[in-house]
């Protein structure tokens, strides 16, 4: 499981702005929303997952695939 940035008392404002801009969702992970995911993959229901990672990071990663069509932009984000 991948999370994203959550604790927003570690960093100034600054930071938090810079963090969330590329954020789809436009704010920062809620610890209950992190919670939420590795409890879904203790449980029964998530019995038949293996072998991939959940990113709890606002979509980030999401719109990184769209975007990383292009050779180019694949360097560019080193995906």
């Amino acid at each position: 499981m991948h999370e994203g940035f959550g604790d927003r008392s570690r960093y100034s404002r600054a930071v938090r702005t810079a963090l969330i801009a590329p954020i789809p969702l436009g704010r920062m992970a809620r610890l209950g929303e992190v919670v939420a995911a590795a409890l879904f993959l203790l449980s029964n229901e998530a019995s038949f997952i293996a072998g991939v990672a959940l990113c709890v990071d606002g979509g980030i990663r999401a719109r990184r695939r769209v975007r990383c069509c292009h050779p180019e932009l694949l360097t560019l984000f080193a995906l």
